[in-house]
């Protein structure tokens, strides 16, 4: 039982990791894309979604497993045996208004927002730079493909903050009773 625990327990934390690294990986993947639009051509402000939006769906899926993850070794080891109690922790009271505090700090709205932050920086990049070409000679001359482009950039921030969202949605009570359902059925069959 031990060893099932310890396992749970490495997998969780190889999980946490993998996530951050998938963080790193987007944003090293952003940035030199951004940094191609400037430098060249402003129709790679629009690959940028092509890496924010897949990499969200990653974290989010990453996130989702940790937490069901975490509930089934907070019901299945720590609630029958006290010395286990660190996903327990992660519900108690206390903990959870520190990180309530942590997460409407400056920092912690970044955080939570970040890809939303991004898909508005390529977003308005990509809008900035479009206008200020077509703006020859004081002569505003806008495209079709201008506008459509615009507008799915637009579209594109908006799927990115629907995404974001899901991610921040906490799902837990539902999950909890689900995993605790499944473990009485394990002990009471029917």
């Amino acid at each position: 039982m031990l060893n099932e625990y310890d396992s749970l327990r490495s997998e969780l934390v190889s999980m946490e990791a993998t996530q951050r690294s998938i963080w790193i990986y987007m944003y090293v993947l952003f940035v030199s894309i951004f940094i191609l639009g400037l430098e060249f051509s402003s129709n790679l402000f629009l690959v940028t979604y092509i890496v924010l939006i897949p990499f969200q769906v990653v974290i989010n899926r990453y996130r989702l497993s940790i937490r069901k993850l975490s509930i089934y070794i907070k019901i299945f080891y720590e609630e029958d045996i006290s010395e286990f109690n660190w996903e327990t922790f992660q519900v108690y009271p206390e903990y959870l208004e520190y990180h309530r505090k942590i997460s409407s700090t400056i920092f912690g709205k970044i955080r939570d927002t970040a890809v939303v932050q991004l898909g508005i920086l390529s977003t308005l990049s990509y809008i900035a730079s479009v206008l200020s070409a077509r703006f020859c000679n004081h002569t505003f001359i806008l495209y079709a493909e201008d506008v459509f482009f615009m507008v799915l950039c637009i579209i594109l921030v908006i799927i990115i903050w629907v995404i974001n969202r899901e991610y921040k949605k906490n799902n837990d009570e539902e999950l909890e009773k689900v995993t605790r359902n499944y473990k009485k059925s394990l002990h009471f069959p029917k």
